[in-house]
């Protein structure tokens, strides 16, 4: 069955588009940041066009930096802790080439000091904050504890049951249905992983399989 999220149109230019949103979300960090730095009260005329000129080459420097780090690289589907990292070490390489960039200009002049900072955090909720979005709706599309299907038992809760049950709530395995753990070590018992509950040990298997 297809979905929006397996359209062919947005498989071919998939990569365009999160380009393009995290280009857009530049201009939108930078003046919510000034924002923020003034209290949404507005801008003074002097600030409102240092913003505005400072724009372009903060573009430039951090669409450049986007490519030196490898930004979309990663598919926002599989989003997790690494692409998060590769979100900061982009805004810190592009905030780090702009402020040389104005300071070898002017000095810094006109650019209030907390500016750079709040972009640089808006920048990373704003790109971060997509992908893990993306990642939540595409892999949550139905409940492993009930449901009619093959039953799963997955013993150990480590990386490799990790990785079984975000591929079966993809639904890259087949039509699978209840979804149990058990794992040998008592500490993890009533736990979850993945969003599935760990019911018990192997000892329990024979009553899990009732």
């Amino acid at each position: 069955m297809m979905t929006i999220w397996t359209h062919p149109w947005l498989k071919g230019r998939a990569s365009v588009i999160a380009l393009l949103f995290d280009v857009s979300m530049v201009p939108v960090a930078w003046f919510l940041a000034y924002a923020l730095r003034f209290n949404f009260e507005g801008m003074p005329p002097e600030s409102h066009q240092i913003a505005v000129e400072s724009l372009l080459p903060l573009w430039t420097v951090q669409v450049l930096a986007y490519r030196i780090v490898g930004l979309h690289r990663g598919m926002w589907r599989f989003a997790s802790i690494p692409d998060l990292l590769r979100i900061f070490q982009a805004v810190t390489v592009g905030c780090g080439l702009f402020l040389l960039a104005v300071f070898l200009i002017n000095r810094l002049e006109g650019i209030p000091r907390s500016i750079t900072p709040l972009y640089a955090l808006l920048l990373v909720f704003l790109l971060g904050g997509a992908r893990l979005g993306v990642r939540w709706l595409k892999s949550e599309p139905f409940s492993l504890e009930s449901g009619a299907g093959v039953r799963v038992l997955i013993v150990g809760a480590g990386r490799a049951a990790e990785g079984v049950i975000r591929e079966l709530r993809r639904g890259g395995m087949g039509d699978y249905g209840r979804v149990a753990i058990v794992d040998a070590r008592l500490e993890k018992q009533g736990q979850e992983l993945a969003g599935v509950r760990i019911l018990g040990t192997c000892y329990d298997i024979p009553g899990l399989s009732a």
